[in-house]
């Protein structure tokens, strides 16, 4: 264990680390236990697999200098590593090896989105899984977003039951405190809910507000720092930090495969709910009258 926690240390030093120690810690909303199972499978030298899904902050965008919006869909990042690639990175980095990687991202989606799609949008082997949803699920913080949220994660517990679940919180950030709107916009954020769910379901939940926002508020750092704009980050280094941080301190393995009663009743979820493109067809009753239409993608996040 000493030897694990010096290797750690000793790559943490060499990651060069954006946030201090007590960001850091502030970073981790809830530890959970479900990386230990990964940390396990690193310490014995096995192949592991990340996977993340999410919106366009997940996507690429704000990743570096360029990095804009891409209406075609194709890449925001514009060759700069997104956060869930850094985090996977580090592990590459930490633990040498065969490792893969799955960016099951979509650009101005939220938990709606991947509450009925998410089992294709991730590795079927994954053993860590980044939720990215905050942003886009901004403003619906009530039982709609919590319900929707469930979903996702009880259908990757099903499909994955032995995999560490994720969430990664950035969020629509308050403007600089002189502005007389910059309070209530520490409440556009379903995290609130998402911290429940993350304590029900036992998910570790890594939030940049939390570790940031006593340090923006005391004047030691600005939105700039960190925010691209309102509602993506500006370089993604810090979120992929808090995953460095969570996964140095290898927490206690849960029993594996256990899924708990919904916390919404009733919110189990149907099988093979999710249809889009061509599989419209089948299930739209007269295929012969459907036409597809490529979606308006202008609205981004």
């Amino acid at each position: 264990m000493l030897l694990l926690l010096f290797s750690i240390v000793s790559v943490c030093r060499a990651w060069q680390l954006s946030l201090t120690q007590e960001e850091l810690d502030r970073g981790v909303a809830y530890r959970g236990s479900g990386l230990g199972a990964v940390l396990d499978k690193l310490r014995a030298s096995r192949s592991t697999t990340v996977s993340a899904v999410g919106g366009s902050i997940t996507h690429g965008h704000g990743a570096g200098p360029g990095a804009q919006p891409d209406h075609g869909g194709t890449d925001l990042s514009h060759g700069h590593p997104g956060w869930s690639r850094l985090a996977f990175d580090y592990v590459q980095e930490a633990w040498p090896g065969n490792h893969t990687y799955t960016n099951g991202a979509v650009p101005a989606t939220g938990s709606d989105f991947f509450s009925l799609c998410v089992e294709r949008h991730v590795h079927r082997e994954s053993d860590v899984v980044f939720m990215e949803f905050s942003v886009n699920d901004a403003g619906g913080a009530d039982a709609g977003v919590l319900q929707q949220q469930e979903l996702v994660i009880r259908r990757l517990r099903r499909m994955l039951p032995d995999a560490a679940l994720v969430f990664v919180h950035f969020w629509n950030h308050f403007p600089e405190r002189n502005d007389p709107l910059w309070e209530p916009e520490w409440f556009v954020s379903p995290e609130v809910q998402t911290t429940a769910l993350a304590q029900y379901y036992d998910v570790t939940s890594l939030s940049l507000r939390n570790a940031v926002l006593p340090s923006v508020l005391g004047g030691i750092r600005q939105t700039s720092d960190f925010a691209q704009d309102r509602s993506h980050p500006l370089g993604h280094k810090m979120l992929a930090d808090l995953f460095v941080h969570a996964l140095s301190s290898p927490p206690q393995r849960p029993a594996a495969g256990y899924l708990p009663p919904p916390l919404v009743p009733g919110n189990d979820g149907a099988p093979n709910t999710c249809r889009f493109g061509r599989s419209l067809a089948p299930s739209s009753g007269t295929s012969r009258s459907l036409r597809l239409k490529r979606p308006d993608t202008k609205r981004e996040h």
